[in-house]
């Protein structure tokens, strides 16, 4: 995975956590509460470190 490549994956990791937690107080919940919000939280934190490794959530 070349830097560009891995630059696009920070990004849309960070743009997916920041757009849980909007929903989250949107629901009404903090990050983290309740099983949606684990679940997001979940979510986001694979997208970063799918980012930060540049490789996928299945090891190829």
């Amino acid at each position: 995975m070349n830097d560009d490549e891995r630059e696009l994956l920070l990004l849309l990791a960070k743009t997916v956590s920041e757009e849980l937690i909007d929903y989250l107080k949107l629901k009404g919940l903090r990050p983290g509460e309740g099983v949606a919000g684990r679940r997001l939280i979940k979510i986001g934190q694979l997208a970063t470190m799918i980012a930060a490794k540049g490789g996928s959530a299945t090891g190829t």
